[in-house]
This record gives C-alpha cells, sequence and structure tokens, in this order.
C-alpha cells in the first residue's frame, strides 16, 4: 500500500476507523446463511454491510429518489461515484437500475 499523505491520513481520522475487512463481511454473509460463492448486492446493502456513513440501508431508497428527481439511470448508463468508500449506494443504483459503476476514493483502506 502507498504511504499516506498528511491528507490520507487526516480524511481517515475524520471519516473514523478502517472500515469492516473483507473477511468480516464474508463472516457476517455466512452467519445469515447467504452463499458465499453467489452473493448479490443486495446481501450487502440490505444487511448494511457496505453504507456506514449514510443511515445505513434506509437512507438508499432516498437516493433513489433523488435520481428520479434528474434522470433515471438507464441499464446502458454508467454512473460515477466519488468518495464511494466501500461502494454501497453506488452498488445499491447499479443493482435497481441495471447500469455500470465506477468507484473512486481517496483512502486505500476503503478501497481494498
Amino acid at each position: 500500500m502507498p504511504q499516506a499523505t498528511e491528507s490520507t491520513t487526516r480524511l481517515t481520522r475524520f471519516y473514523g476507523e478502517i472500515p469492516p475487512t473483507l473477511d468480516s463481511i464474508l463472516s457476517a454473509l455466512a452467519a445469515t446463511s447467504v452463499d458465499l460463492d453467489h452473493v448479490q448486492a443486495s446481501d450487502l446493502y440490505e444487511r448494511d454491510l457496505d453504507c456506514h456513513n449514510l443511515g445505513m440501508h434506509r437512507m438508499l431508497e432516498v437516493l433513489v429518489d433523488v435520481a428520479a428527481d434528474y434522470r433515471m439511470p438507464t441499464s446502458d448508463a454508467t454512473l460515477l461515484d466519488l468518495g464511494c468508500g466501500m461502494g454501497g449506494p453506488g452498488r445499491f443504483l447499479a443493482d435497481r437500475f441495471g447500469c455500470s459503476l465506477i468507484g473512486v476514493d481517496l483512502l486505500p483502506p476503503r478501497v481494498e
């Protein structure tokens, strides 16, 4: 992993501890009998495993309403999620509308 810059260190402090690890997420999914060979986007967001900063899954419906006010993404659209963190909201929108998603985040632990 590249050495953290001063800005990255400040952002990490602002956003708190490193998000859950892949191992902890897989453990949480296995504990609820999700088939780990066939994990779906909804398996993550319905269990609040990837939407930590937005008020969890219930706030994702608000995102859909906001998107609808502007223009619903189509299946051939590509969304850009800047500051995506673990990607929960973007993953939810891509799952809901069948579009593609590109996520960008500054914090290496969130990207990982």
